[in-house]
């Protein structure tokens, strides 16, 4: 199962208030790679960086350990059986226990793999929403706390009271960034000596926070001026702010950010969007409602969406036959005739992959290739007719599928049929156009070569069909088969 999707091409500018950005269709960037029970909606996902990905049930009360390579899963349920508690983001602790927050109940749930079993912790906030694991310990935004918590005694070591509602956490160094989505400001908070020490203010519901060593990335959960989705970035070394606006994502406030291990930025926002800034940037857009929470699986980033698991590739790869033009309808047997076959790269790295070129079903010619990102080219194969019989052939051309492309169906393109006749029995009739191969080199042919005589590609009489030795031009040599052939009969 595909979802429809959307590409962007963004123009990153040099650091300044606004930066825009639009964006064009496209499809199949995109798969299902795992179905999870109807209605489990699916929030928080992490990976372990070994071989399993944890995923919270939003509705369930659920949370789910699914193996990378086979795409299965277990399902735990937090107490027991199904329950609504609302499952929402998640971590993992340096000891490999999974700890999620429970909105509804006010919790934060452990989970031991080793045991199978479950700790919940109680808070004292208004809501259980973002939690980290960081600096050896595990914090919550709780509002309107920033909470502390030790991962092996399960106990609350802090609540550190940020006056207002603390949604998000990002780990940077000896700090937090917390951003509290009322208030409108994001806060740096030291985590040894639990004060603010930054506060930056003037931003619209800030929501998902992320960080690196030169910017922090505020996801505005709201719509911008003119409709228009925003990601706010401040420069640590300037203090500017720069803000990314979504030309044409107008439903919508972008929800949470996150970056690659490539340094590209990944966002979603509340209309069923996610997409990436860097070197190459793009939007994509499902049919069905993601869930918002994305975490880097190897060469994808994987999201939770409706009841799916959701995968997009970081460098999304694809080849694609764009053109396949038989330089002839008709070929005598045993003679040669080129075929042209136009590739292209429409992916975001150099590929090396073959491209094939058929007669029906038999190979003609097969040609390797690299081509860079957003290149195309058109290769040249020759079809010689020895030992084909007489008949009807459609040219196909197919591009090698290269490892994980989810869009194959472009790979493969036929475009045109070729008849292989009697040498210089190319048509059966001299009106234009004329009849197809009568079994008779007479009349009808001469009449073709003689009005094509002196011509090559260039010229508006040009007949590709009387250019018997394939050299694109018809002359003397083509007139010497003509007659070396006239007056034959097939069968």
């Amino acid at each position: 199962m595909r979802y429809k999707t959307k590409i962007a091409l963004l123009t990153l500018l040099t650091l300044s208030p606004t930066l825009f950005v639009g964006y064009v269709p496209i499809t199949n960037a995109q798969q299902v790679i795992i179905t999870l029970p109807t209605g489990s909606v699916p929030f928080g996902i992490v990976y372990d960086g070994l071989q399993t990905v944890w995923a919270v049930s939003y509705l369930q009360g659920a949370l789910f350990k699914i193996d990378v390579q086979t795409r299965t899963y277990q399902t735990y349920f937090v107490r027991g059986t199904p329950a609504v508690i609302g499952l929402y983001a998640i971590a993992i602790d340096g000891d490999g226990n999974i700890w999620t927050t429970e909105k509804f109940t006010r919790k934060v749930a452990k989970f031991n793999p080793a045991a199978s079993n479950f700790t919940e912790v109680s808070l004292i906030g208004g809501s259980a929403d973002s939690v980290i694991y960081h600096e050896g310990f595990i914090w919550v935004a709780n509002m309107p706390y920033v909470t502390k918590i030790d991962t092996a005694t399960n106990q609350i070591l802090q609540n550190y009271n940020l006056n207002g509602s603390p949604i998000w956490l990002k780990g940077d160094g000896g700090n937090i960034w917390v951003s509290k989505i009322t208030e409108g400001n994001v806060s740096r908070f030291d985590i040894a000596t639990g004060q603010v020490t930054l506060e930056l203010n003037g931003f619209d519901r800030p929501l998902g926070v992320e960080a690196d060593d030169n910017n922090v990335y505020i996801a505005e959960n709201t719509i911008g001026p003119g409709g228009i989705s925003t990601i706010a970035v401040y420069n640590k070394q300037t203090g500017q702010i720069t803000r990314y606006f979504l030309a044409g994502i107008t439903t919508a406030g972008t929800y949470l950010v996150s970056l690659d291990s490539y340094g590209n930025l990944w966002w979603s926002d509340n209309s069923d969007h996610v997409g990436v800034i860097g070197a190459k940037n793009h939007i994509y857009d499902a049919t069905a409602p993601f869930q918002l929470f994305m975490t880097q699986v190897g060469e994808q980033m994987w999201f939770t969406a409706d009841s799916y698991i959701i995968a997009i590739d970081i460098f999304p790869r694809d080849i694609a036959v764009t053109d396949v033009k038989p330089s002839k309808t008709v070929v005598g047997q045993g003679f040669n005739m080129s075929i042209n076959v136009t590739v292209k790269n429409q992916g975001d790295t150099t590929e090396n992959f073959n491209v094939t070129a058929y007669s029906n079903e038999t190979v003609i010619q097969t040609k390797s290739i690299t081509l860079t990102s957003g290149d195309s080219t058109t290769l040249t194969f020759t079809w010689n007719t020895t030992g084909f019989v007489k008949g009807s052939y459609t040219i196909s051309a197919i591009a090698s599928t290269i490892p994980n492309e989810t869009n194959t169906t472009n790979n493969i393109k036929a475009d045109g049929i070729v008849i292989v006749a009697m040498p210089c029995d190319i048509a059966g009739s001299t009106r234009t156009p004329p009849a197809p191969p009568d079994g008779l080199v007479n009349y009808r042919d001469v009449f073709w070569f003689l009005k094509a005589y002196g011509s090559d590609p260039t010229k508006p009489n040009w007949n590709p069909n009387t250019d018997m030795d394939n050299d694109n031009d018809v002359d003397y040599l083509d007139i010497t088969i003509l007659l070396q052939n006239f007056g034959r009969t097939y069968p």
